[in-house]
């Protein structure tokens, strides 16, 4: 979770700073191929016992933070499939994924607010709390459900939010 967040604050930097000067279609395109390439990954290889990488899980710090950054969306797909792929168990994975995500949103959205100065706080709070309520009904699903489903699910859910990002791209 540590090598998530230092390498993640670079990433979401990164990304907060270049989303401001982006196409919406050029960002939402790029984050629904690479959430979907990460889904058909995680399904495909599930059953294969690859090493553990710390320069894979720095990697991935960074390329999900920066998602997180120019989009908002797709660090917890991106990031808990990428560790899965790499060899990290699968609870672990979605745990340091989960408070990961907690921090790098605190720097992206103050780095937002200092460089754009406009937030629509109706949905901040929204977010902030939805994310709060639904916490411990997660912890309990990954803690009950086996770790062979959970992958199968985590595959299936992140092919599913790859897929609807890029139909929601280009249907609307």
């Amino acid at each position: 979770m540590f090598v998530l967040v230092i390498f993640g604050v670079a990433g979401v930097l990164a990304g907060v700073l270049t989303a401001v000067n982006i196409p919406r279609v050029a960002l939402e395109t790029y984050i629904g191929v690479l959430v979907l390439a990460i889904g058909l990954t995680v399904l495909f290889q599930r059953k294969s016992n690859r090493g553990f990488s710390w320069k894979g899980i720095a990697g991935l710090g960074v390329l999900g933070a920066f998602n997180k950054g120019i989009s908002g969306a797709g660090y917890v797909p991106l990031v808990t499939g990428g560790q899965i792929v790499i060899g990290r168990e699968v609870k672990s994975s979605v745990g340091s994924t989960t408070v990961a995500v907690a921090i790098l949103c605190a720097v992206g959205f103050l780095t937002y607010l200092l460089v754009e100065g406009d937030v629509y706080w109706r949905l901040a709070a929204a977010a902030t709390i939805g994310s709060v309520v639904a916490a411990p009904f997660a912890a309990l699903t990954v803690k009950r459900v086996g770790t062979e489903k959970l992958k199968y699910v985590i595959g299936l859910a992140t092919i599913l939010l790859g897929a609807l990002t890029l139909v929601r791209t280009f249907a609307l």
